[in-house]
């Protein structure tokens, strides 16, 4: 066999509906398709990301406790921590914002209950979909099942 010659395939498969040997072969999608395809999910991607910035839709800013004339000590860092900080940059003013900042972690209930709808949605979609997937390229490998016909 030369490098130019196709590589033997596989052993036919049966298609009992027929009562011939064939060989499957999977729809073929050229580059252009394959580009397209990832253009879209990575649109899709940025944009679900980046949709709820876009809308409005993210947490209020961390709000920061004023702290007078900061030091370590107030600021409740150990000297550890006051070393890491000052190899970084900081001193007890500069770091005192970073350090006080409280993240708001509250929950819309509405917006996790719409989000789980979501998911839920999507894994159905999904196993139905991969379901009759599935049963199709089962049919088209051995023929109808006898409940089928």
């Amino acid at each position: 066999m030369s490098d130019t010659e196709p590589a033997p395939r596989a052993p036919a498969l049966t298609k009992r509906s027929q009562g011939s040997i064939g060989i499957y072969e999977p729809p073929h999608q050229g580059r252009f398709g394959q580009w397209v395809d990832a253009a879209v999910l990575l649109l899709l991607v940025f944009g679900a990301l980046y949709a709820p910035v876009l809308l409005g839709w993210t947490a209020p800013a961390a709000a920061s406790t004023p702290v007078e004339r900061p030091t370590w000590q107030s600021l409740h860092q150990t000297p550890v921590m006051a070393r890491q900080w000052e190899k970084l940059g900081y001193d007890p003013a500069k770091a005192a914002p970073l350090i006080t900042s409280r993240f708001d972690y509250r929950v819309d209930p509405w917006g996790l209950a719409a989000s789980a709808l979501v998911l839920v949605g999507y894994f159905a979609f999904l196993i139905v979909v991969s379901d009759r997937e599935y049963r199709q390229m089962i049919r088209e490998h051995f023929g109808p099942q006898e409940r089928d016909r």
